[in-house]
């Protein structure tokens, strides 16, 4: 099951589908960007180690335009 915690338009120049990190810090300060750039708040509560999922599709706006969501896999506790 996943969490939604981000909702965003951008501009195809900004990198949301960037794979590679120095670390697992660099890794968390990219999803909490990812959590900033959103147009809803939500109280997800990220971590470093949290799994994401991202998914896009064009904007209405014109192909240089995506709509983008942002999620993490539900942690057992």
């Amino acid at each position: 099951m996943w969490e939604v915690f981000s909702f965003f338009s951008t501009h195809i120049d900004f990198c949301y589908l960037t794979t590679n990190f120095y670390d697992r810090d660099e890794f968390f300060e990219f999803i909490l960007l990812l959590q900033r750039m959103s147009l809803y708040e939500t109280d997800i509560e990220l971590f470093p180690g949290d799994q994401i999922l991202i998914l896009s599709t064009c904007a209405v706006r014109g192909g240089d335009f995506r709509y983008v969501v942002v999620s993490r896999l539900v942690r057992s506790e």
